[in-house]
């Protein structure tokens, strides 16, 4: 029905202020307005639920404890239309509701809105007591539905793999559920894998050594939840990646020192051949060659070609706009060594290339790096 414009009603309470120089006379006036909302008592449930999740796992929890499963299946099952928006950290809850209901269904709605990252140290015992209860293809079911959702806006997937994912493998061992412990590290890897060849991709070196050991501690967590089968899966796409994934080698071996198995074995060994290969190369001496590849165009073709001379230092390019907007952020891309100044006279201005001393020092840096890294290999693994 029609409600009554604020003018008709009469104010509660109201204040006046009188003129005060620099601004004229006011009055406040409050209003109360109250509404009552109705609902089919069939709804009650989900209605509460939907503004409340916390409120909605306690009460499908009290039904659990007090032996009325049917209710607090039926109350999980209603959850499905609108269980989006959850507290992450309301997972040990969640997870102690779905093992709780003693069904697969139910508990798949209850565990849907959140992600493997959001699983703590404290929540890999009511994760593995579900897991064994429901089965390996309920969990892989489940970390599909995980996938989907997303990645958690906290803890990323690299960092929850350093950090708890051997306690969640180690709860589902002890559980009886080798096989959905082998599930989680198998999917584990797929996602290091994804990152380290995103990292490859980068042509910057600074960036992608930066990228790849920063997977050291997530990778040598993985290694030590591996069944034989996925380590020799591990070892066989390390190796058959180029040298430039020997710092993710460092940094995994650095991580597991104390842990040694055959896959970490393995590792080193890859890693030992890698930077001995590294250090066999003749140091540089006045070669000022720098290999690179672009996109292919004849511009990328030109530039290729003055980077691999190996005693052209300087280029003026005479270029317009555009096409000197693209060595910029080529070089940028790549860091290179080489400067790049536009000087603006006659048309079109001309882009002066320069290859810096950089370059030297680079190359010490590294030889330096693969020294120290290759004597702590042999001390630390023989």
């Amino acid at each position: 029905m029609p409600q009554p414009p604020t003018t008709a009603l009469a104010p509660y309470e109201s204040e006046y202020e009188g003129y005060m120089g620099n601004y004229g006379n006011t009055i406040d006036r409050w209003y109360h307005r109250s509404a009552v909302v109705l609902w089919p008592a069939n709804q009650a449930f989900s209605n509460r639920a939907e503004a409340n999740p916390a409120w909605a796992l306690d009460a499908i929890q009290r039904s659990i404890d007090t032996g009325d499963l049917a209710q607090a299946r039926a109350d999980a099952v209603s959850l499905q239309r609108f269980w989006r928006q959850v507290d992450p950290a309301s997972i040990g809850s969640a997870l102690c509701v779905a093992g709780g209901l003693a069904d697969p269904t139910a508990a798949s709605v209850v565990l849907a809105p959140y992600q493997l990252e959001t699983v703590t140290g404290e929540d890999a015992e009511p994760l593995a007591a579900a897991v064994t209860a429901y089965g390996d293809a309920w969990w892989t079911a489940l970390l599909d539905q995980w996938d989907k959702a997303g990645y958690y806006g906290g803890q990323g997937r690299d960092d929850w793999c350093g950090t708890t994912l051997p306690q969640v493998c180690r709860a589902l061992i002890d559980h009886g559920s080798p096989t959905a412990a082998d599930i989680l590290a198998g999917r584990m890897w797929q996602q290091v894998w994804r990152q380290a060849r995103a990292a490859l991709n980068s042509q910057h070196p600074g960036h992608r050594a930066a990228g790849l050991t920063k997977l050291g501690p997530a990778l040598a967590s993985l290694v030590q939840c591996s069944p034989p089968e996925l380590g020799e899966t591990i070892v066989a796409q390390l190796r058959d990646a180029d040298d430039t994934i020997t710092p993710l080698l460092v940094a995994v071996l650095r991580a597991s020192r104390l842990r040694a198995t055959s896959t970490v074995s393995a590792i080193s060994q890859d890693c030992w051949e890698r930077l001995v290969r590294q250090l066999a190369q003749p140091e540089r001496a006045d070669d000022w060659s720098i290999s690179w590849s672009g996109c292919g165009c004849a511009d990328c073709q030109r530039f290729a070609g003055f980077l691999g001379s190996p005693t052209e230092r300087t280029l003026d390019w005479p270029l317009a706009q555009r096409r000197r907007q693209h060595i910029h952020q080529l070089i940028d891309r790549a860091g290179l060594p080489v400067t790049h100044v536009t000087r603006r006279k006659g048309s079109p201005y001309v882009l002066v290339l320069t290859e810096t001393d950089e370059l030297f020092a680079r190359e010490a840096s590294d030889r330096h790096e693969a020294e120290a890294a290759l004597m702590w290999v042999v001390s630390a693994f023989g």
